[in-house]
């Protein structure tokens, strides 16, 4: 049987802040309390998230202000990267409509 290996364009949302500091030339000057909570509280999730897109050899990294048919254009799949956000202390409700827009698996 032949395996057949189809490509597929991921996207990452990092669910991180700190590239939109970095695009806006603030990390230099920002405070230790911008850059933690830009990192998601955790410097650990520079490390997952880099993992990520090692791992899936990802093609297009977005924003969940990233216009849908920008994503729908650059990917077949979508990789939500979170962790710490998974658990019934977090209400992720608003991310449906988000995701929904999105409209990739």
């Amino acid at each position: 049987m032949t395996v057949s290996k189809i490509r597929r364009r991921v996207a990452i949302l990092p669910n991180l802040s700190i590239r939109q500091l970095g695009d806006a030339g603030r990390i230099p000057i920002a405070d230790a309390a911008t850059l933690t909570e830009a990192l998601g509280g955790n410097s650990g999730n520079v490390a997952y998230v880099d993992g990520l897109v090692a791992s899936l050899a990802a093609s297009h990294m977005i924003t969940w202000s990233t216009p849908p048919e920008i994503v729908r254009a650059n990917a077949d799949i979508l990789v939500v990267a979170c962790a710490n956000q998974l658990g019934d202390h977090v209400d992720l409700s608003g991310w449906a409509a988000r995701l929904a827009a999105f409209g990739l698996p």
